[in-house]
């Protein structure tokens, strides 16, 4: 047997199709909601409701709407610099997204990386509000890409022991003088 292109994480999708009818027992909307065990289950539900109404074509508007989606949160994050729109072509243009197009489509949820830049800028970790959002929005982000989730996680960590070792630094450094 010969595969012309990689399938990776997305096999579940294309292989089973549904969930089998014996963990699903009573549950009315099987032909929208399978595959949900899966490791990334809210993208492969937005690609199960679009299966469900686009039938075949669902991974063309799943790529266009995912474009739009970049394209609107990126511009979010680059409109604060003068050449915005030079930012937002690279980002949403790169070589990385179009490697995924084919096969490996959670992997084209990039809007998730300047979401979170959108957020470190919105909002300061001390309060429990913020606590929250922040991590409502690295669970989200898992459960929609899990590679990307791991990536937010990092950059996420190593953001705020940042911030942490720069106030002790700061702190010490005040307490010295």
């Amino acid at each position: 047997m010969l595969v012309l292109n990689g399938l990776e994480d997305q096999i579940l999708l294309l292989v089973l199709g549904k969930i089998p009818e014996y963990l699903l027992t009573g549950f009315p909307y099987n032909d929208i909601f399978p595959n949900l065990l899966s490791t990334e289950p809210l993208f492969n539900l937005f690609l199960n409701i679009l299966r469900y109404f686009f039938n075949g074509s669902y991974v063309v508007v799943s790529v266009l709407l995912i474009t739009i989606f970049n394209l609107v949160i990126s511009y979010l994050f680059f409109k604060k610099y003068i050449y915005w729109y030079l930012g937002v072509f690279t980002f949403v243009f790169s070589s990385y997204y179009y490697i995924h197009l084919a096969n490996h489509l959670s992997l084209m949820n990039t809007w998730l990386l300047p979401l979170l830049f959108i957020l470190f800028d919105k909002y300061n970790i001390k309060n429990l509000t913020s606590i929250f959002i922040f991590t409502s929005f690295l669970i989200i982000s898992i459960l929609i890409s899990n590679y990307i989730g791991l990536l937010i996680t990092i950059i996420f960590i190593l953001y705020h022991a940042y911030d942490i070792i720069f106030a002790l630094f700061i702190k010490n450094k005040a307490m010295i003088k």
